[in-house]
């Protein structure tokens, strides 16, 4: 999720109104169509470049994307990125991630959580729930 401000007064400079601009003039562009999923992933760079704003591109650690990749100890990323939670089970962290979200948001908000997730995503037929606590 992303906001921004909503009473900065400038024109055409406003990021978010770059972005969204350049969102529709992509997503209008049919030749882009298959491309229309990640469409918020590729037009952000292109704000921000029509925005004249310079951007750093951060390290893969940040953003390491773990789908169809066996645990590798030594990488040591800061951000998982996977598309299904069946990408986590090779990782060491799988078996913890109902223990994380229920330090977040809480045991019965967690558990009401997993019962949607395991309708949608594929889980090891030995996986429980594991709140820690």
């Amino acid at each position: 999720m992303i906001g921004f401000r909503e009473d900065v007064e400038s024109d055409d400079s406003h990021l978010g109104k770059v972005w969204l601009d350049t969102s529709h003039r992509i997503d209008w562009d049919l030749g882009m169509a298959a491309e229309r999923t990640f469409l918020d992933q590729f037009s952000l760079p292109i704000a921000a470049v029509r925005s004249n704003i310079k951007t750093r591109l951060a390290p893969n650690d940040y953003n390491y994307n773990i789908m169809h990749r066996n645990f590798d100890p030594q990488i040591e990323a800061k951000i998982l990125h996977y598309h299904g939670f069946k990408h986590l089970w090779a990782w060491p962290i799988g078996p913890e991630v109902s223990k994380i979200l229920s330090s977040e948001i809480g045991e019965a908000l967690a558990a009401r959580a997993f019962q949607v997730f395991k309708k949608h995503y594929a889980f090891p037929p030995d996986f429980e729930l594991n709140f820690g606590g």
